[in-house]
């Protein structure tokens, strides 16, 4: 078309009449379009999969995903589930991108890099009341490969302590998550002539209403016992509820959104 409009325009310089097809020429060379390529590409996704897992569950980053199959590409739900997949803290990068097939659809690829798991724990730390001592542990992330987190904490020296901390986010239901806490310690009581012993146990569930509104509840049971000439010990019964409300796109770098 673009070589028979020239040839038309030609026409019009040298013998200065109108052919026929002139206006015709005059729309396509004024339409936005004439002359460039489209780079849209938005085919049926007819399949969903995942590169790079080496520990993490399949079905741990199928239950993020909402784009849904046998419809055109849509590019910024791509990018929130993109999203959705690097707010769970285990990749170091996500990416996605799109492979063609024989028959006109294509599938969306999405390709991840797992972030280190196990990250040990060594700190000195002195106390102006306790003194020395020494914490030693670990914290395991994507523990089991299910996106779960496991702290293993002890303390030796002044204070004899350990802690185990687990959070699973998402154990059944809509972001049904469950996180408990078990430590116990036992020192020299600051002022007193007692020896302390504190056991704290607390749990908490959590449920998603939407990706925005989260809602967590739970309870905290605590039992101090004081030794000595006499035996004293104490207990301690806390409820506990919070509420979140986080548009934030990326957790970490956020862009836009907040958090309250």
């Amino acid at each position: 078309m673009a070589s028979i409009c020239n040839s038309y325009i030609f026409r019009i310089i040298n013998k200065k009449r109108p052919p026929a097809g002139l206006f015709l020429c005059l729309i396509f060379y004024l339409s936005p379009g004439f002359g460039q390529k489209s780079d849209s590409y938005n085919p049926i996704i007819s399949a969903i999969e995942f590169q790079g897992l080496q520990k993490t569950k399949q079905d741990i980053l199928e239950r993020e995903i909402q784009h849904p199959l046998n419809m055109a590409l849509d590019s910024s739900l791509t990018e929130e589930d993109r999203n959705r997949l690097e707010n769970l803290g285990i990749f170091s990068a996500v990416t996605w991108n799109t492979v063609p097939l024989e028959d006109g659809t294509a599938i969306l690829n999405f390709r991840v890099i797992e972030s280190i798991s196990m990250v040990p724990i060594f700190s000195p730390v002195y106390d102006e009341n306790i003194g020395w001592f020494l914490i030693l542990g670990a914290m395991l992330n994507n523990f089991r490969g299910r996106n779960e987190k496991l702290t293993l904490r002890g303390m030796f020296g002044n204070v004899s302590a350990y802690d185990v901390i687990f959070k699973n986010p998402w154990v059944f239901g809509d972001h049904v998550s469950l996180a408990f806490d078990f430590s116990k310690k036992i020192f020299e009581h600051y002022f007193l002539p007692y020896r302390q012993q504190t056991q704290v146990f607390e749990i908490n569930i959590g449920r998603y209403f939407g990706y925005e509104r989260r809602l967590t509840a739970g309870i905290e049971l605590e039992k101090k016992e004081y030794f000595g000439d006499d035996t004293t010990d104490f207990y301690y019964f806390s409820p506990e509820l919070s509420a979140v409300y986080d548009t934030r796109d990326i957790y970490n770098d956020p862009s836009k959104g907040m958090y309250i």
